[in-house]
């Protein structure tokens, strides 16, 4: 998720919102801001591949250079 200004404000999955509902953590009334997981550790596209898969076993997203967002699963799907 971005602000109007382009920065990123957070990540949203539908496994964490349908989790986050679940939990009662959120209503659908809600906005999206209170959704969304905004714990991610920002990257360069040059950090290896084992930086990265240590950055994602404490992060459940990493921002590559502030324009892509990747997960553990495209780590795997990539190796």
């Amino acid at each position: 998720m971005r602000n109007a200004a382009g920065v990123v404000l957070g990540c949203l999955t539908s496994t964490i919102l349908t989790t986050k509902l679940v939990k009662r953590k959120v209503t659908l009334d809600d906005t999206i801001d209170k959704c969304v997981v905004k714990e991610f550790r920002s990257i360069s596209i040059t950090t290896k591949l084992n930086e990265l898969g240590r950055v994602l076993t404490r992060h459940t997203f990493a921002l590559v250079d502030n324009k892509y967002v990747v997960s553990s699963f495209d780590l795997l799907n990539f190796m």
